[in-house]
């Protein structure tokens, strides 16, 4: 028969890898899929929850990671570089729409007698649908 302490440690490392396990996977996985309001395409948007309120999300191949995403009213979340964005989401969970800003670089543009790198901030507008939980 095991001792008292052998059982303990049996118990104690089931709860460390238990607890180790759900560190670094998560813990609910929600997807969705978002159609274009404009364009009818479709795209998938994926939400991982980890414990602590981590969350990753993916839309259109980009990855938001943990210090990307803030959690309010909305979820919003954005790549930035110094202190720029870039690209950002804005997920409303309530009417479950989602915004999709971007700025677009067109390289080359013959502009006031110039050539120019124009910039443009575009937006795309998104229904979606919870898939899977």
């Amino acid at each position: 028969m095991l001792s008292m302490s052998k059982w303990l440690w049996i118990l104690l490392s089931f709860v460390l890898f238990t607890g180790s396990y759900f560190f670094f996977n998560p813990y609910k996985v929600h997807t969705y899929q978002c159609l274009n309001i404009d364009t009818k395409s479709s795209e998938s948007l994926t939400m991982a929850k980890y414990l602590y309120g981590w969350l990753d999300v993916t839309f259109k191949n980009k990855i938001y990671m943990k210090n990307d995403c803030k959690k309010g009213i909305e979820l919003t979340c954005s790549n930035t570089i110094e202190n720029k964005a870039l690209e950002s989401i804005v997920y409303d969970e309530s009417s479950n729409t989602l915004k999709h800003h971007w700025i677009e670089y067109e390289s080359g543009k013959y502009v006031f007698d110039k050539t120019q790198v124009i910039k443009s901030n575009r937006t795309d507008n998104y229904t979606c649908e919870l898939l899977s939980n």
